[in-house]
């Protein structure tokens, strides 16, 4: 059956964009190369997937069948993973850090479970309110980082802001996008911004990288921008855009694809942390072990179903 595959072909790169963010890439090489790509564009991934899911949740007619769906492939990752955070649950803070805000990439399994249910729940209040409260939120989480990002405070409130679970979480950033994902497809925004969807982007755009010159030049060379206020624009409009070029083909495996590679390829990076590599060689090797365990993952999945 023939479906638009085009927002299948951006999370490709979406995919590829946060496995090179998480391999640190260009940071070995050049440090003004590293921060405007990992903490420019790269930073687009996550908030465009949740704007996709986001999307197709207005369609959703059995929530309870999305949420456990989503709830026992978030279990089977984290017992995948499990090797890894073991050593660290050493104590009651840690074990509730682990198990409900997700290890490492995890993050954004639990925090679209925590969205999505929040959406749920406001999925029939006015339309005023439901903007409002997701701009609030996401700009609140942007406050929250960019007081960090600005070390002026004690060292102990310091370490809260600084700390990612805390500006960047199912509140401030997923049930956003989740929530712009849904008025889009609410109010048909794909139709009526599509003629100057590339003009939007494109400003867009540019306001990212004022904000991340800013940041580097006057904020700080080192702190990571998960969230920047430029986001909420740019993500949308990118959404937009891909949306209606409207590329037809059949199938889904593009979709589970994308999907493989996001969970997989921290096993890889974690493996190759003892080799001698440098970002690139890491980045690149990361990929091409990550598409060949996609597409075993996708060839399993035919028979768990809870794999992806």
């Amino acid at each position: 059956m023939s479906r638009n595959i085009s927002l299948d072909i951006l999370k490709l790169f979406l995919a590829l964009a946060i496995i090179a963010l998480h391999g640190k890439i260009f940071l070995d090489l050049n440090n003004l190369l590293y921060f405007f790509t990992v903490n420019g564009i790269f930073r687009i991934g996550v908030p465009i997937f949740l704007l996709i899911t986001g999307y197709y949740l207005f369609l959703l007619k059995d929530f309870k069948r999305w949420f456990l769906r989503l709830f026992f492939l978030y279990v089977f990752w984290m017992f995948f993973y499990s090797v890894f955070y073991v050593s660290y649950l050493n104590s009651l803070g840690n074990i509730f850090e682990i198990f409900f805000l997700g290890y490492h990439h995890l993050w954004y399994l639990a925090g679209t479970i925590g969205g999505g249910v929040l959406l749920y729940f406001t999925k029939g209040l006015n339309t005023v309110i439901q903007i409002v409260l997701a701009f609030f939120l996401f700009i609140l989480g942007c406050l929250f980082q960019y007081i960090g990002n600005f070390h002026l405070l004690p060292k102990k409130i310091d370490f809260l802001f600084n700390y990612y679970s805390f500006y960047r979480n199912s509140f401030t950033v997923c049930y956003p996008f989740l929530m712009f994902g849904f008025l889009i497809h609410k109010f048909n925004l794909t139709a009526k911004y599509k003629k100057i969807a590339p003009f939007l982007v494109l400003i867009s755009l540019i306001l990212l990288y004022i904000e991340v010159y800013i940041n580097y030049f006057f904020i700080s060379k080192t702190d990571p921008l998960d969230l920047m206020f430029s986001l909420m624009l740019l993500c949308p409009f990118i959404f937009i855009f891909v949306f209606n070029l409207n590329i037809k083909s059949e199938g889904k495996t593009l979709a589970l694809f994308s999907t493989a590679l996001y969970l997989i390829h921290p096993l890889f990076q974690n493996l190759l942390k003892s080799f001698n590599i440098n970002s690139i060689e890491l980045f690149l090797v990361t990929v091409v072990l990550s598409c060949l365990a996609s597409m075993m993952l996708i060839m399993l999945n035919k028979k768990i179903r809870v794999i992806l």
